[in-house]
């Protein structure tokens, strides 16, 4: 998957509020490459929308992320157990970036 940049857009819900912080970034240049191979690995565009295919999940914490390269898009929302390492990885790595901003 080539990408000069990707638009994202992730949140997590969890205790105790569950209300969902919300952040997104534009992601470009050798970060863009990263999320790249990142997202190949995981079969992103390939996955269900929903991961936990409608199951309600009392005290799981949520997550989604929304992952848009200029010719695709894809929304993606689980749970931590249905989310696997993987997802979670990538929601660490999206979080970990220094320029993301919450978005209000």
């Amino acid at each position: 998957m080539a990408a000069r940049a990707f638009d994202v857009e992730w949140w997590v819900a969890g205790p105790p509020a569950y209300v969902a912080r919300v952040r997104r970034a534009r992601i470009e240049g050798a970060d863009a490459a990263a999320l790249a191979v990142r997202l190949d690995a995981l079969g992103f565009f390939d996955l269900p929308g929903d991961l936990d295919q409608g199951r309600v999940l009392p005290d799981a914490t949520g997550f989604g992320v929304t992952v848009s390269n200029g010719s695709r898009s894809h929304k993606v929302e689980f749970s931590g157990l249905s989310g696997g390492p993987g997802l979670t990885d990538l929601i660490g790595w999206l979080d970990a970036r220094p320029d993301t901003a919450l978005k209000r």
